[in-house]
């Protein structure tokens, strides 16, 4: 998961040259992901606190 996160970071700013708006897509589509990221994160430690 956090691979596949990290790359595809990666992989969303390498291109250097684009726009405005393609930028501000990008940013979108990163907050989406972080949000995932997050909630996931979240609900594992959730399982862990209820499994200790």
């Amino acid at each position: 998961m956090r691979f596949s996160f990290c790359t595809s970071t990666l992989l969303l700013f390498s291109s250097v040259s684009f726009d405005a708006f393609e930028l501000e897509d990008r940013l979108k589509y990163l907050s989406m992901v972080l949000k995932l990221v997050l909630k996931d994160h979240l609900k594992q430690n959730l399982i862990a606190k209820k499994n200790s």
